[in-house]
């Protein structure tokens, strides 16, 4: 048989019979190493599944079979989307593949011709390989470009093993006759590509120059805009980079709090949330772009991102300024949307404002979920010997309580004299725990809002208790209460200023407020006792907000129509987020940062705060807290003029 000629039509089906063939050639071709690595990424990217999601299901952090559900509908996500691009990548009916082929092999090779197109021819010398299925023959002309012959289509009597055997012997007579005499080379007309040849991939180069990644990442976090990441990027790319973001967010925690920090195995639940997170950004990355970004550089580009997020955010702290951190955050949020889309031109050489503002719109909505979820991880909390190292030793009690009286007298010192022409409001704090740093953070949140809420802010004085510092500010105490009390009632006009009084602590169902700092011997306050102090002060006007558990028990003790009281709990029932890993509790969050700012009284601030921390337990399954309040008319209609 010297020439064989086969007319065909040419289908899918045939396009995915040349798919599956260059994805077999491509695992074939793996070097044994190049599998090694893959063994090991599958095997680290499984062991890093099980170490977030054992620890916590081991100490019921989560329920199992909502951990359970939430893996299968991911996993599905992810096979359904593969399964649709891969049904979706196929070739266009009017294009260079699909539709009437003839095939005439003959003695030099193979030549192909499509009608109303120029032929095409192939030597049996350029053929570097040649394969065959129970349905097709491939002739190889690279390692993943080939001729597909549908073996529906050949002569009658002729199979593709048969076919496979005839090519085979035609380029062994080809190659010999070559080495004898090489042949004259082909017109111009036949070396031009064949329609029918399919490049799946492109090949990756065996060796990489020096320092390309790094100025790849380089010009990413200079917003350059360069092509970049242009060699392959695998998954063992995207799982370092994802590694480094993590291990940057490990180390600076555990710089927070300090070198004898204990691991905190329940702040790897929250963790893994962060890490779903990132890599739904990179899939919304990844699928708006066009042409598509694959999603392990799309992974490379948000963990670099991460990696600077977390730099930013630690850095951050050591901005003492108020107004200048605002101007950092405007900048930081700003080069966010740049670095994205920047990120996007380099990886796909289009501007992409779509997929820009489709990841870091993604963005936005995943901090604003975390937010109200309350997600603060942390890998670390102080050890009980740095617990016992921070608080103050018995024989350093009696001069750290002398010093008490000196510390507010110099916090008094900062507040100006009354002015008797204005009513004006003066804010005293106090943070009864020092065990969980929550309390003090929340007073120096509420003293801010406060301040902020109220542009007649006189001054204030805080009484913080807390282990990780027992010089910046005066403690709270008992003693320390009634004698910052007496002492803003010096300054104020008493029968005309208001104070605001903000205490956070834990509660006892004897409605008492919890005082502890450490070793240090010191007494809880119960409800009379702090109607007391403020009667010793004759301060007239009083608006008392009181973020503990059963706070509403000190209602009765308190109310008078010259005062507001406001409780974040039922005399019964527990407030919650009370933990050293939060800066605010339910309530502090609620109240202090979602409604204060942005409503006309403490009734409205009270009753948004009050919605919201119902919509925050009911999804949890716990005893709603049930806030409440004592509204003192007369006091209500004095602060409307304080706006």
């Amino acid at each position: 048989m010297d020439t064989i000629r086969i007319s065909s039509q040419l289908t899918i089906e045939d396009w995915r019979a040349i798919q599956a063939q260059c994805s077999a050639r491509l695992q074939a071709g793996q070097s044994q190493q190049a599998q090694w690595v893959k063994i090991l990424t599958t095997t680290a990217v499984i062991g890093i599944v099980v170490v977030l999601t054992a620890g916590p299901l081991t100490l019921r952090v989560l329920d199992p079979l909502s951990l359970l559900a939430g893996v299968a509908i991911i996993w599905l996500a992810i096979g359904a989307n593969g399964w649709f691009a891969r049904r979706g990548s196929v070739p266009d009916e009017k294009g260079t593949f699909l539709g009437p082929c003839d095939f005439e092999l003959g003695a030099e090779g193979l030549r192909t011709v499509r009608p109303g197109r120029t032929s095409s021819f192939a030597s049996w010398v350029t053929v570097i390989d040649v394969t065959f299925t129970a349905t097709h023959v491939f002739l190889w002309v690279d390692r993943f470009a080939a001729y597909v012959l549908p073996g529906r289509d050949l002569p009658d009597g002729l199979t593709p093993q048969q076919l496979f055997d005839w090519i085979a012997a035609a380029r062994t007579r080809a190659a010999t006759a070559a080495a004898a005499e090489p042949s004259s080379p082909a017109s111009p007309a036949e070396q031009q590509p064949s329609p029918q040849v399919a490049a799946a991939t492109t090949e990756v180069p065996a060796e990489r120059r020096r320092g390309t990644w790094l100025r790849d990442l380089a010009s990413l976090i200079a917003l350059r805009g360069t092509p970049v990441l242009t060699e392959a990027t695998h998954a063992l790319s995207a799982t370092l980079m994802t590694l480094l973001a993590v291990g940057l967010w490990v180390a600076f925690d555990r710089w927070q709090y300090g070198p004898d920090a204990e691991f905190y195995v329940y702040g790897l639940s929250d963790l893994a949330w962060y890490l779903l997170g990132g890599l739904a950004v990179a899939w919304v990355l990844a699928r708006t772009s066009f042409p598509r970004i694959a999603l392990p550089r799309a992974i490379v580009v948000c963990s670099l991102g991460a990696s600077l997020a977390i730099l930013y955010f630690n850095l951050e702290f050591f901005v003492q300024s108020r107004w200048f951190s605002i101007a950092l955050s405007a900048v930081a949020v700003l080069y966010a949307f740049v670095y994205f889309g920047g990120a996007a031109r380099a990886l796909t050489g289009q501007h992409q404002p779509r997929a820009a503002i489709a990841a870091f719109v993604s963005l936005v909505a995943f901090f604003w979920v975390t937010d109200a979820m309350w997600v603060y991880p942390t890998a670390w909390t102080p050890s009980e010997e740095q617990y016992e190292e921070d608080s103050a030793g018995s024989d350093d009690v009696e001069p750290l309580f002398f010093k008490q009286r000196d510390r507010i007298d110099t916090a008094l010192a900062a507040i100006p004299p009354g002015n008797p022409a204005a009513t004006e409001l003066y804010f005293v704090g106090f943070a009864g725990v020092g065990d969980e740093k929550v309390f003090a953070e929340e007073i120096k949140f509420a003293a801010r809002a406060v301040e902020d809420r109220y542009s007649n802010d006189a001054g204030s004085v805080l009484l913080l208790n807390d282990v990780r510092d027992f010089e910046s500010a005066p403690l709270a105490t008992a003693t320390t209460l009634e004698y910052a009390l007496r002492g803003v009632a010096a300054k104020m006009q008493t029968d005309d200023d208001v104070l605001f009084l903000a205490l956070a602590s834990h509660g006892s169902r004897d409605w008492t407020l919890s005082v502890s700092n450490g070793g240090l011997p010191l007494t809880d306050i119960s409800a009379e006792e702090l109607a007391a102090a403020l009667d010793a002060a004759d301060i007239k006007w009083r608006v008392i907000v009181i973020s503990a558990c059963f706070a509403g028990g000190f209602i009765d003790a308190l109310q008078d129509p010259h005062t507001i009281v406001i409780a974040a709990a039922a005399p019964d029932r527990t407030s919650f987020g009370c933990s050293n890993e939060r800066d605010l509790t339910y309530f502090g969050e609620a109240f202090y940062r979602d409604a204060l700012p942005k409503t006309r009284s403490l009734r409205d601030a009270f009753a948004v705060a009050e919605q919201r921390i119902l919509f925050r337990e009911s999804p949890e399954g716990i005893e709603p807290s049930h806030p409440m309040a004592f509204f003192g008319a007369e006091l209500e209609h004095k602060l409307a003029a304080l706006r």
